[in-house]
């Protein structure tokens, strides 16, 4: 072979090596900046540091079990969480306090945010009554808590001990951030608490429990007044008022949220005022001055108001929305039964009747009655308003006139 031949070779043979080189050398990733990735793991036993293709891993070893921590269990779902509880020798009773404790306050977070928009506008909702405002969200409601119940059996079955109560902020607090809410249920919690030291105590006399429970009312309002502002302390006052309960539970009254904020103003302050017999209630001329005012607020209403007071009137309201009836059925039902009452009433006193014709008088009446209420109702509504509310028809024949 000549020379150029050979030197041809050869340059072929260390092109070919160079290039075979090139292609196995390893390389960056193209998904990095060229920086080596790195890795620390922990062992129970002797060092070891290794790299490979560009990857260094870092293997620190200690003969230290790690530090425990309880953010450091397992919680993909509630059965590794109790499960890892049991593996770190946690008391069954603290199991079932901590996984109750998270699904009840689960459910809180689930009805407050159900129940925000209804809280929110607590005036609006509350002149139609919470209750009959809180019927949109009762199915959701329960169901939310049939899912906790639930949870709750099937993860700590032994734990069942009858129904699970769940609490939330209520109306009282529904115009007030969350943030604000959560302080105010913590400081009701903690004067609680300081209240059954006391109050749990045979060796405490009624009067020193109701004189140190005046105190601690005294230091929660105090505390109350500097967690928020005045304006949102004034408007709790409000809606925890007595009153605006029992104007929640009225129905058939039609007023606006500021109607009915203004008839709660007049009632706590009539109810503050002294002069009354009796503590909490105003005396004669402040009830008359208290009426003057009702009067002002409601106008023509004021009749209505008196009325949705009357447990008799709502009954028949009741039925009336239920079967789809104008509200004024339940004013003409009402109606009858007052005039039905008089006549009875009237038939006792007259002492010309014998028994018998007083008796017989008496289901005369009380014919009269079921034909009207029929006729005001129709037979369906007539039907379920005797079943409920239809006492005072029953007894015309039930009672024993007197003459």
């Amino acid at each position: 072979m000549t020379l150029r031949a050979l030197i041809l070779a050869s340059l072929v043979v260390n092109l070919a090596m160079a290039v075979a080189t090139w292609r196995l050398w390893p390389r960056p990733s193209s998904r990095g900046s060229g920086v080596l990735a790195e890795r620390t793991v922990v062992f129970n036993n002797g060092p070891l540091r290794t790299s490979s293709n560009g990857l260094r891993i870092d293997i620190t070893i200690t003969n230290s079990p790690p530090q425990f921590r309880w953010q450091t269990i397992a919680r993909d779902s509630y059965t590794n969480y109790i499960a890892s509880l049991r593996a770190v020798g946690c008391p069954e009773q603290t199991i079932r306090d901590l996984i109750t404790a998270e699904l009840t306050e689960e459910n809180n977070r689930q009805r407050r945010a159900l129940l925000a928009p209804l809280q929110a506008d607590y005036w609006s909702h509350a002149m139609r009554g919470l209750a009959e405002a809180l019927n949109d969200y009762e199915e959701k409601i329960d169901l939310i808590d049939a899912r906790t119940t639930d949870q709750i059996d099937i993860l700590l079955p032994q734990a069942k001990q009858g129904p699970v109560h769940f609490s939330v902020n209520g109306a009282q607090t529904g115009h007030l951030p969350v943030e604000k809410k959560d302080a105010v249920k913590a400081l009701h919690e903690r004067f609680s608490l300081a209240a059954a030291k006391f109050m749990d105590d045979p060796g405490v006399t009624k009067e020193e429990k109701d004189r140190q429970k005046k105190l601690l009312q005294q230091q929660l309002d105090g505390e109350l007044k500097q967690l928020v502002t005045p304006e949102d302390y004034a408007e709790m006052q409000l809606r925890g008022s007595r009153h605006a309960e029992a104007l929640r539970g009225m129905i058939g009254l039609d007023l606006s949220p500021e109607e009915m904020r203004k008839l709660v103003l007049v009632l706590e302050r009539y109810e503050k005022s002294p002069g009354g017999s009796k503590p909490g209630q105003p005396g004669a001329e402040q009830k008359k001055a208290q009426e003057q005012e009702l009067r002002d607020v409601l106008g023509d209403r004021y009749e209505s108001y008196v009325r949705a007071q009357d447990s008799n009137y709502g009954q028949a309201y009741r039925i009336a929305r239920r079967f789809d009836l104008p509200p004024e059925t339940a004013t003409q039902v009402d109606d009858v039964r007052k005039s039905v009452g008089e006549a009875a009433q009237a038939l006792g006193k007259n002492s010309q009747l014998t028994r018998d014709q007083r008796r017989e008088a008496l289901l005369a009446v009380q014919r009269e009655a079921e034909s009207t209420v029929r006729e005001i109702l129709g037979e369906k509504a007539s039907d379920a308003y005797q079943r409920v509310g239809g006492d005072w028809i029953r007894s015309l024949s039930a009672s024993e006139p007197q003459p």
